[in-house]
């Protein structure tokens, strides 16, 4: 084996000693491929505590999967994977040391009714945030070139340090190699596929890794952590035995419900609860496609825990309760709403719209003194009562940090009245169509504003609740507002739909409504709803935050007659696509990322629905452009293009 690059061999002597001659087995460690030894490694290693991992010569292929586990280790480094101290290859013999877990595998606390007990709801949030952030840094954290696909993610392979910190282990059968190669590329067919109840069933018939097969293992653990059974254990009292994951599949709707771990059942808050449930069931569908990336469990895991410690408290997990049902909590009475405006005085009046006004006030010490923007209905408006009451069903709902926050509502004498909170920066609109304050956002920063936006989409889209996704039905810039640090919060939801979460194409059948040249050309004329209907919404937006210019404006190049922007795009995208940059920005993009920006932006708009790529597909993209313009900031010669610009 070439060990080019690695430097940490530990001599054999040292390994005897540290060991005690292997003295101090571990438990559990190492599975029939190796046993792994409590060590006390010398002054030359800092007196470390580790954990020797060591392979049993003569299994099938041990020192094929020792060498690879050793090129693999030996590149990652990051706080939720296991720390990587040395190696040992002397004398035929295979031996890795690692830093030693203290708090040994999640796999021991599950199985020991007497650690379970320890392992609160909190607790169990927070390892498998953790867990997520290693798997997530291995599929996307290792640069534009290199992904590691785990294959073999359980409880045993969670070790646990310090103050319970997880840790990703046992990397025998991972594959490492470039991004756009590696998902492609089935294994052997005499290759060991994983533990059998953690393996994703496509992977199992396709032999095709992914990093959507390491989600649907990572699935399976959540599943165990929230009814602190393990996949192997079958499932009795309910019907014919089953073991976890086909018992779940047999009850989808309240089977997990019925057996969350009675040592957590009273500490779980409803909310938390649904979210940590709707985001495993995703991981496991027999869809690859539904499931989500690592980046969006880590984030939708957040999500739950954020809920967990600030969102209503239940005693104990039932059905969720109806939130339309509790719209009275939002109530602001009018008289406050007045009060801030005085009396809607012009002077506080920040935005107007076919709806009516915007106002910018502040409230009372009963509602903390919040800043706020204050939409007032027109009567006369086309958004008249069924899409005020919509719009303050589903805000009232939402809890995402790219959507703007609900404060609360006034349905009184008549008066409709929406209370959001106050965005600084305004919308993303009022930004790109003012010469000034467009050449004061960086490409970076749109960027950012892009996944943001993406990502508050996506949210809408996965689905509230078990049963309802949303479709936004008129996304826009000037429906992306920007709070004080730049960041995306998507709102004005009076045109948004809601549909089944549990079909794999929603559609809904409605007369076609949104903004004029956002709107989905195939929702116009067959007045189907899609979720690719907010998608092509958001691929206009993307020109316009690349172009800067509002795609309602005709616009014109140097060499021809003034056009939408849309039209533009469709013209030039082939052969001068660089014309469509900024020239706030044209020296600011790295060639790289334009190219996957401009590619991703036209995928969106394409005229054919299925040819648009997802809101998670989205996220992917833009962090991966995100990565490159990163990588060549301090670079601008590689990122200028020429002069050919808008004008």
């Amino acid at each position: 084996m070439s060990s080019s690059g690695i430097k940490r061999t530990i001599p054999t002597r040292e390994i005897l000693k540290a060991t005690e001659g292997f003295a101090n087995q571990i438990p559990g460690g190492g599975g029939v491929y190796a046993r792994v030894y409590f060590a006390k490694l010398g002054e030359q290693w800092q007196n470390q505590t580790a954990a020797v991992k060591r392979f049993i010569q003569g299994v099938h292929k041990v020192k094929e999967e020792f060498n690879n586990e050793l090129q693999v280790v030996s590149t990652l480094h990051h706080e939720n994977i296991i720390g990587f101290i040395g190696y040992n290859d002397q004398y035929n013999s295979m031996m890795l040391v690692y830093e030693y877990a203290v708090n040994r595998s999640l796999y021991d606390h599950l199985v020991d009714p007497m650690k379970r007990i320890w392992l609160t709801w909190g607790i169990r949030l927070n390892i498998c945030i953790d867990a997520a952030k290693g798997l997530n840094y291995l599929h996307s954290g290792l640069g534009k070139d290199k992904r590691v696909i785990h294959r073999s993610v359980n409880p045993t392979h969670i070790l646990l340090g310090e103050y319970m910190v997880a840790k990703v282990s046992g990397f025998r059968l991972s594959l490492s190699g470039p991004r756009n190669k590696l998902d492609d590329t089935p294994v052997e067919t005499t290759v060991d596929l994983g533990d059998k109840y953690y393996l994703d069933p496509i992977y199992n018939e396709s032999r095709i890794p992914t990093t959507k097969s390491d989600v649907y293992s990572f699935g399976v653990l959540l599943i165990e952590m929230v009814t602190g059974k393990l996949a192997k254990d079958t499932i009795t009292g309910f019907g014919p035995p089953q073991t976890l994951i086909d018992w779940i599949r047999s009850n989808y709707d309240d089977g997990l419900d019925k057996i969350v771990d009675y040592h957590i059942k009273d500490q779980i808050k409803i909310d938390s609860f649904h979210e940590f449930k709707e985001l495993a069931y995703r991981c496991i569908s027999l869809n690859s496609n539904d499931r989500p990336t690592m980046h969006q469990v880590m984030k939708r895991l957040k999500e739950a825990q954020n809920i967990q410690i600030h969102g209503p408290t239940f005693t104990k997990v039932t059905k969720r309760s109806h939130k339309h049902e509790q719209l009275e909590s939002w109530l602001i009475p009018l008289k406050e709403i007045k009060l801030a405006t005085e009396n809607f005085n012009p002077i506080t009046k920040i935005g107007e719209g076919g709806f009516g006004n915007v106002y910018k006030a502040q409230l009372s010490e009963r509602w903390e003194n919040c800043t706020v923007a204050i939409k007032h209905l027109d009567p006369k408006s086309h958004q008249g009562k069924k899409e005020f009451l919509t719009e303050i069903k589903l805000i009232s709902s939402f809890h995402h940090q790219n959507i703007i926050p609900f404060v609360g509502y006034c349905d009184e004498e008549k008066e409709m009245i929406i209370v959001y909170e106050y965005a600084n920066n305004g919308s993303l609109d009022h930004h790109l169509h003012d010469p000034i304050k467009r050449g004061l956002i960086t490409w970076s920063q749109r960027l950012k504003i892009c996944l943001g936006a993406a990502n508050g989409l996506e949210y809408l889209h996965s689905g509230q609740g078990d049963f309802t996704r949303v479709i936004h039905r008129d996304i826009k810039c000037g429906n992306i507002l920007l709070d004080e640090n730049m960041h995306a919060k998507i709102c004005d939801f009076g045109l948004s739909k809601e549909g089944p979460r549990n079909q794999q194409h929603t559609q809904i059948y409605t007369k076609a409504s949104g903004t004029n040249f956002y709107l989905d050309p195939l929702y116009q004329e067959s007045g189907i709803l899609r979720k690719e209907s907010d998608v092509y919404s958001f691929g206009v937006v993307l020109f316009e935050i690349l172009s800067g210019r509002p795609t309602y404006k005709p616009t014109k190049f140097v060499d021809g007659n003034p056009q939408f922007l849309i039209n533009l795009v469709r013209r030039y995208y082939n052969d001068e696509p660089e014309k469509l940059i900024d020239p706030a920005i044209k020296n600011q993009v790295d060639s790289r990322c334009f190219n996957m920006f401009k590619d991703l932006a036209y995928q969106c708009i394409s005229l054919e629905s299925e040819e648009r790529p997802t809101m998670e597909t989205i996220i992917d993209i833009l962090e991966d452009a995100i990565d490159f313009q990163d990588e060549n900031k301090n670079d601008v010669e590689k990122a200028t293009f020429g002069c050919c610009c808008l004008q």
